[in-house]
């Protein structure tokens, strides 16, 4: 009777252990599930900021998910960007030292290396802030020629974000181009200053206006040029949308020869970069090239102006983000 006590009191024993050891184990698992909801609440939240360019808030949410999990590369990397956005690249840079010392995630290397460099080109960066704040085509083509923004845009494998201030951000594409002025959730809007000196193709432009999701877009102001002819400036005012010409433009035509300036002007309306077509006064005069066909888009007493049928005519290089030759607008005629 005794020994059959003594096992009901050990198979009781036992029974409360494994019933604490389950319960132990669900414990874990609640803690570990809200561990991991928690963390990436906070990885949310600040994805959130970084969007809005709330950069102070953004570290803040990162430096919680990483209190929450250390080991994780990604919030290390996400708060390396946070303090990159106010341009606190030190910062930047011991935040992801930390963050490898933690996870000897390589990725992390990678993005100190990425830092320590821009740590180096601020000068550079502050120059041509300053540069571009004048507003002068000529100064800014100049500075992008020289040898030390070249350094810097042919070193860039990602965009580079410098903020200037609270408001003014200034943006060097990898492809060498640059753009000062107004963000809102990570891309160009309001008014901002776009330019490009394009040593391989020979041509240089220049945009001075309003933007939107990341495309001219409103009322505005473009230059181009050819190298090979840079006495010849072709200037068009007038309206933009995506990038596109949409509205009035007012084309300008300014040539310097022998000491003398001519100047040609002339108007034209389009939709959505397509010219709109006005009565030829001189049908006669219309040129064709092969394969293409035109129509007249503005005509005077003196001569008439020619689009080419299905040509989108609009801002060179205004594509969302990335501003390299593949970003060109796409012309029907040429696809």
């Amino acid at each position: 009777m005794k020994k059959k006590k003594t096992s009901m009191i050990v198979a009781g024993i036992l029974i409360l252990l494994i019933a604490a050891a389950a319960v132990l184990t669900v414990a874990k698992t609640v803690k570990a599930d809200s561990l991991r909801k928690a963390f990436a609440e906070q990885m949310s939240l600040g994805e959130r900021y970084l969007l809005e360019q709330n950069y102070e808030e953004a570290v803040i949410a990162f430096q919680m998910a990483i209190e929450i999990d250390p080991k994780n590369g990604d919030s290390y990397l996400k708060l390396s960007e946070a303090y990159a956005g106010t341009g606190d690249y030190e910062n930047a840079v011991s935040a992801l030292e930390n963050g490898y010392g933690q996870t000897q995630d390589e990725r992390l290397m990678k993005a100190i290396e990425k830092y320590q460099r821009l740590l180096k080109q601020i000068p550079v960066l502050e120059r041509l802030a300053e540069v571009m704040a004048q507003a002068d085509r000529d100064t800014v083509w100049e500075f992008q020629k020289g040898d030390e923004y070249r350094d810097m845009a042919d070193s860039a494998e990602e965009v580079i974000i410098y903020p200037v201030d609270d408001k003014m951000y200034l943006l060097i594409y990898p492809c060498g181009h640059c753009y000062y002025g107004t963000m809102e959730d990570g891309k160009r809007s309001g008014h901002g200053i776009w330019a490009a000196y394009d040593v391989s193709s020979e041509f240089s432009s220049y945009y001075d206006g309003e933007w939107a999701e990341d495309f001219p877009d409103g009322a505005g102001k473009y230059w181009t040029v050819c190298h090979p002819v840079p006495e010849d400036l072709f200037y068009d005012e007038g309206t933009w949308a995506d990038g596109l010409e949409h509205g009035q433009i007012i084309s300008t035509y300014v040539s310097t020869y022998d000491g003398e300036t001519y100047t040609d002007q002339t108007v034209h309306t389009s939709k959505n970069g397509i010219p709109d077509e006005v009565a030829d006064l001189h049908p006669e005069r219309k040129h064709t090239a092969e394969g293409k066909e035109f129509y007249c888009m503005y005509s005077d007493e003196e001569r008439s102006e020619y689009a080419i049928k299905g040509r989108k005519y609009g801002i060179v290089h205004a594509g969302k983000g990335v501003d390299d030759n593949k970003s060109m607008i796409r012309r029907e005629d040429e696809e």
